[in-house]
Parts: structure tokens; sequence; C-alpha cells
């Protein structure tokens, strides 16, 4: 099993980042929508969605 996962680790990696980071973002915007803050929730979530798409177009360049 190591020896999979260190073969295909290269190939793993940017799928991960391109899965996690977002993930992350999304449940930022999300507390900080829920403590009160609005706008700056919605500027984190747009941050996101950027971020994810600026991702999408290295992963499929």
């Amino acid at each position: 099993m190591r020896s999979w996962i260190s073969a295909w680790a290269p190939e793993l990696l940017p799928l991960v980042i391109a899965v996690v980071v977002p993930l992350a973002g999304l449940l930022l915007a999300l507390q900080i929508w829920v403590t009160g803050d609005r706008r700056r929730s919605l500027r984190v979530g747009a941050a996101t969605v950027l971020g994810a798409c600026v991702w999408a177009a290295i992963l499929t360049a």
C-alpha cells in the first residue's frame, strides 16, 4: 500500500489540493456567515469559487 501511495503521489497531490482547499474556503465562508458578517462571508465565498476555477484551469491545461 505504501509503495502505491509513493508512486501516485505526484498525480494525486494536485487533485487533493484542488478538493481540500476550496472545501476549507467554503467552510470558512459558512462560519463567517453564521457569525453575522454577511459581506465578508460573500467575499470569502467568491474568493473560494475563483480559486477553484483557477485550479480547474491549471489542472486541465
